[in-house]
């Protein structure tokens, strides 16, 4: 977080490169929202920083910005209630990757918390389940 000209601008550090997903612009938004809520003020924007290319990306919290993000959440929410882990992200085949598993979508590569999700693994037994 750091402070100019008397506005709060929330700064979130990634230890990878820029990636071409959103969840970093989602979970910066989220944390701008929260802030917003417990001070009562308006934050138009906010940064990530990505040690792995040394860049920091200037991330406006425009209304559809906002709008993706408190679906995200009210998702999460309702996926929390339900007891229901949300499936793994399925990537495009293509000639060279076609299997009769499904493809991990790219974006989990990245993923620091492929290692807890195991996408991998739930693919797997779901394959092995609808082919029984």
């Amino acid at each position: 977080m750091e402070e100019s000209e008397d506005k709060l601008v929330p700064i979130e550090y990634k230890k990878g490169k820029m990636g071409e997903w959103l969840n970093d612009h989602v979970q910066l938004c989220a944390q701008a929202l929260c802030l917003e809520e417990m001070l009562k003020c308006r934050i138009p924007l906010g940064y990530i920083f990505y040690f792995g290319s040394a860049r920091r990306e200037e991330v406006v919290f425009t209304e559809e910005l906002r709008r993706h993000t408190e679906e995200t959440i009210r998702l999460a929410f309702t996926l929390l209630e339900k007891g229901v882990l949300p499936p793994p992200l399925v990537g495009k085949q293509t000639r060279r990757t076609a299997t009769a598993l499904p493809v991990l979508h790219p974006k989990c590569r990245d993923c620091s918390l492929e290692p807890l999700c195991l996408p991998r693994e739930v693919l797997a037994l779901e394959h092995v389940a609808t082919s029984s």
